[in-house]
């Protein structure tokens, strides 16, 4: 093989690959368009696309969907206020999700069921609990159990406030089912994490305080 041709397969090699990478961003982009309605953020902010892949025969693009609670993007902020203030966390999923080795963690698997997680939660949460949720409906429900709910992105939900944004979550689900919504909330961002950590921390120390 000559010097030419290898600088041409050299060259060929490189513009594939470059191809490659553009197709898998091109699908990424894509996905970021899926939104999690109740989480509030896109697929992949989220973790949930594993494993993706490009066959170099056909050039289609495979990949694994995991929709599982894993996902929550202040898991470890949690963690650290719980761990500052020796709080117990529980966990509370119906599979799919990693032991946390804390000895403030409990981990909760509860059997299989679109609300089976949720009324966990909600039959044993009560007044001066936290919780933490994106999960509108189920925030509702702890909020009438005297419990207080705060969203992933440090948004404080009380009795005051959940009614509206109930009604917001529920029209938004309807328009985006009948097609006339197709984006979703700006994706979960590093200033949302910040602050969801400093209110957390305020909550507790105000709920230590008062009782």
């Amino acid at each position: 093989m000559s010097a030419e041709q290898s600088l041409v397969d050299s060259v060929s090699s490189s513009a594939a690959a470059s191809s490659n990478d553009e197709k898998l961003t091109q699908v990424i982009t894509q996905l970021r368009q899926v939104m999690d309605p109740d989480l509030g953020s896109d697929v992949v902010t989220l973790g949930f696309i594993k494993n993706m892949t490009m066959a170099a025969e056909t050039g289609s693009v495979r990949f694994v969907l995991e929709l599982t609670t894993p996902a929550c993007p202040v898991k470890d902020e949690v963690v650290r206020v719980a761990d500052r203030h020796g709080l117990r966390i529980h966990m509370v999923s119906d599979g799919g999700i990693r032991p946390n080795p804390h000895p403030l963690v409990e981990m909760v698997i509860v059997t299989s069921g679109p609300d089976a997680a949720d009324d966990w939660i909600a039959e044993r949460i009560g007044d001066g609990d936290i919780a933490i949720t994106n999960d509108i409906p189920l925030a509702a429900r702890c909020i009438e159990k005297g419990a207080l709910v705060m969203r992933p992105n440090g948004e404080p939900l009380d009795a005051t406030s959940i009614g509206g944004v109930l009604a917001t979550r529920n029209l938004m689900t309807d328009l985006r089912s009948a097609g006339a919504i197709t984006g979703g909330p700006a994706p979960f961002a590093k200033k949302d994490r910040s602050r969801f950590l400093d209110r957390l921390e305020q909550t507790v120390q105000r709920t230590k305080q008062r009782g």
